[in-house]
């Protein structure tokens, strides 16, 4: 046992060193990117889905593909909001060059995506439904450009592509000193304070719907139900 022991804290010890962390940071920046392109995509495309639907007649059939796109659309704003929690790890902004304001606040737009998914029914509702586009939209636009001309500046990360021309920096530049996470503490600091008051906000928001929905439903019940007797 002695030795899985070790083979388990060396490989913390590794995976904890700086390097690897920024690494591990930087890949989980890629994949938040990649699944708000999915998010925004699969939102977008609701009328494709809709449409295909109408053309299936086997009951089967439209419930395993309403299931897989329900499934892709809501998991996977679940899975931005789990995943993007990270930007609400105060130490991550001294370690890799995160967009501020963008990454956080667009974090705070699937957050409140989400809450909307699980308090209304976006697929019956239009008003719903297109908010919940619009949120998408957002939260998309706002993390891919930050991600794009902040965390994969040229500047920020060292790729002297421009070198050869001195003049087209001037706006890498601009954008490196004043949205990234390492040269601007203190706005990094503000869209943590903002974004993390907005993201609790809305788990507190969600946890109490789901109590509304659970807890407290079973306890208004119990009383209904006692105070006949009474």
């Amino acid at each position: 046992m002695i030795p899985i022991f070790n083979m388990l804290f060396d490989t913390a010890v590794i995976y904890t060193q700086p390097s690897n962390t920024i690494n591990i940071a930087n890949w989980i920046l890629i994949i938040i990117s990649i699944l708000s392109v999915i998010a925004l995509s699969v939102q977008t495309g609701r009328s494709y889905y809709v449409r295909k639907l109408r053309k299936f007649n086997n009951l089967l059939t439209t419930d395993v593909w309403m299931l897989f796109y329900l499934l892709i659309k809501d998991a996977n704003i679940f899975l931005i909001v789990f995943i993007g929690s990270i930007m609400f790890w105060p130490a991550i902004y001294g370690f890799i060059p995160v967009a501020v304001p963008f990454a956080p606040l667009a974090i705070d737009f699937f957050a409140i995506a989400g809450l909307l998914i699980i308090t209304t029914d976006v697929d019956e509702n239009s008003f719903y439904n297109s908010l919940l586009s619009v949120l998408i939209a957002i939260g998309a636009v706002m993390y891919l450009a930050g991600f794009i001309f902040v965390t994969q500046n040229p500047i920020s990360s060292k790729i002297l592509l421009l070198s050869y021309a001195p003049e087209p920096l001037g706006i890498w530049s601009f954008i490196n000193a004043n949205f990234n996470s390492l040269n601007n503490p203190i706005l990094a600091m503000w869209s943590f304070n903002i974004g993390f008051s907005i993201f609790i906000a809305c788990g507190v928001l969600a946890t109490l719907y789901s109590f509304r929905g659970g807890i407290f439903k079973r306890l208004i019940h119990q009383k209904e139900i006692i105070k006949p007797i009474q």
